[in-house]
């Protein structure tokens, strides 16, 4: 059975669904070194990227916007394939970090805040405990 991955804006069937997703609908989709606009696409960013092991690292100071980066040009990268891409984050004090959102949607399980229930269900946490709600079959990302 396929393991959701569930965020607050979006829900897929898989991991491999929201991974295919991100590659597609934002990796591929924009253009090089433009910033991606405040939208959907930029919200889920910031949601995956506060699910990261390094996320207090990666997000330092605060998220001002990403973009989408050739990994080659990367300091350390130059060997990688000339058709790789990355997504980067540029942090309120303008300085840059890659990250890689298959990191996080491959172990969800490294933040508390990422635990998967069913692909119908989400854990809402309150001060008398956890709770199960049902998510609308609406918000269900269809993406293979």
């Amino acid at each position: 059975m396929a393991i959701p991955f569930v965020i607050p804006s979006m829900s897929f069937r898989s991991r491999t669904a929201a991974k295919n997703y991100i590659r597609d609908n934002i990796l591929r989709a924009y253009e090089l070194r433009t910033r991606i606009p405040a939208g959907p696409h930029d919200q889920l960013l910031r949601e995956v990227l506060r699910l990261h092991s390094d996320a207090e690292e990666k997000i330092g100071p605060g998220t001002d916007y990403f973009y989408v980066q050739e990994t080659w040009r990367l300091p350390g990268r130059e060997a990688v394939g000339r058709d790789q891409r990355a997504i980067i984050v540029v942090r309120s004090d303008a300085t840059e970090r890659d990250w890689s959102y298959w990191h996080v949607i491959d172990q969800p399980g490294k933040r508390p805040t990422s635990r998967v229930l069913s692909p119908l269900r989400l854990r809402t946490v309150g001060s008398g405990g956890g709770t199960l709600t049902s998510l609308p079959e609406s918000r269900l990302c269809t993406a293979p």
